[in-house]
């Protein structure tokens, strides 16, 4: 692909997580108008997970250094602020790459993908395709304006708990379209900067079904789960010291819930923790390729602390319970929404006495409607009313930008 080619549309794959973001919308989009571009310029190490995904999904991709080299371009550029604040951090607009830096990437990207083929028994033919990309003699990249990137330069949301630095200036230069969850994150891009807003939801959890039997005899048969106990997710944070400071408090509810713990990502590369978790009686989900949308479909109930685990049981509609860490410090709160969930929204602290009056309550048949009524009106004020499938409107979007760049 020396030829410098035009696609509608291109969407970065930066991070492995971000194949969950994707994966739905990539479904429906016809594989002559998207270009899937794997961003070689991060150091996270599971970009082996990415690669793996793709592979299995037959799906084809390129690297995004070799997209930007032989000047490939599209209408419309997807991708998350991750990228853009990576990307900048590596290299800003104008600067040119030393020798020394490009030798160090290119020889990181073929130990990953030397270790990746060791491990997964790549085929030889996709192996000599990234090699290829490697060893091409690469010039120097100056990327003086992200319009050689694409027209629209759509940034994808990851999550509406927003921080208090966003909406970024780097991210408001970069790009000139903002795709958000909800009303709440779309009223601070709106109003904060000088481009459009798409409210999409969530499509990742399009195929969401509410105590789907289905999903639960998959885990039943994956985690030797009691069919006659509720289910309830425990979606552990990024930190470590939150799922420690959880492991003992929540053990109250091991007798009359199946507990399936997910931790986060990063957590699944600590054996030790994971099995800490095991001995204990959790079931621990360390399968980080599997889509959310499962395990909220078989919950009765999810547990999460602050993040965006809470948002999506909230979008999905599924039982929802705060796990508190530490109290609300409005100084950390610009936006306001950790206020409006901790004051609305059934939480409690680690300790004995208080994870009994949360199982008390989850086993409440009259208190805990009235709860969920409360927890309904959060999710309305966040997300608005959800209609449809969040893929159709993402796509209705991607399509009239595509026009769009047609007719100038």
């Amino acid at each position: 692909m020396n030829t410098p080619t035009a696609w509608p549309i291109a969407i970065l794959m930066h991070h492995s997580r971000e194949l969950d973001f994707y994966a739905q919308i990539l479904k429906e989009l016809p594989s002559n108008q998207c270009r899937i571009l794997i961003d070689d310029f991060t150091e996270e190490k599971n970009i082996n997970q990415i690669l793996a995904a793709l592979h299995m999904k037959n799906w084809e991709y390129e690297t995004l250094s070799s997209w930007i080299e032989f000047k490939h371009s599209c209408s419309v550029f997807l991708a998350t602020k991750d990228f853009q604040a990576r990307f900048r951090a590596y290299k800003p607009f104008g600067y040119k790459e030393s020798k020394d830096f490009k030798l160090r990437r290119s020889l990181s990207i073929r130990e990953r993908l030397m270790k990746y083929t060791v491990n997964t028994l790549m085929p030889r033919s996709a192996l000599l395709q990234e090699i290829s990309f490697i060893r091409k003699k690469r010039r120097d990249i100056d990327l003086r304006s992200p319009n050689q990137l694409g027209i629209h330069r759509v940034m994808f949301p990851r999550g509406i708990d927003l921080s208090n630095k966003e909406p970024e200036d780097s991210s408001i230069s970069f790009f000139n379209h903002f795709f958000c969850h909800g009303r709440f994150d779309s009223k601070i891009y709106s109003s904060e900067t000088p481009h459009d807003t798409t409210i999409i939801g969530y499509p990742r959890y399009d195929g969401f079904r509410r105590q789907c039997n289905e999903s639960r005899a998959e885990l039943d048969k994956e985690f030797d789960l009691s069919p006659n106990k509720p289910y309830v997710i425990w979606m552990s944070g990024q930190y470590e010291t939150s799922t420690r400071l959880w492991m003992d408090a929540l053990l109250p509810l091991l007798s009359r819930f199946n507990v399936i713990c997910r931790p986060h990502p990063k957590r699944t590369r600590n054996p030790r923790l994971i099995n800490q978790l095991s001995e204990k009686g959790y079931k621990v989900d360390a399968v980080t390729s599997r889509s959310l949308v499962k395990l909220y479909s078989a919950a009765d109930f999810v547990l999460a602390d602050w993040g965006d685990s809470i948002f999506g049981s909230l979008y999905c509609g599924v039982k929802t319970i705060m796990l508190n860490l530490e109290p609300c410090d409005a100084s950390r709160d610009r936006h306001g929404l950790k206020k409006i969930v901790i004051n609305n929204l059934p939480n409690f602290n680690p300790d004995h006495d208080s994870c009994l009056e949360m199982k008390n309550i989850m086993e409440d048949k009259v208190q805990w409607p009235r709860l969920e009524r409360q927890v309904d009106e959060i999710a309305n004020d966040l997300f608005g009313k959800r209609q449809g499938r969040s893929v159709e409107t993402v796509l209705t979007a991607l399509k009239e930008m595509k026009q769009e760049h047609k007719a100038t």
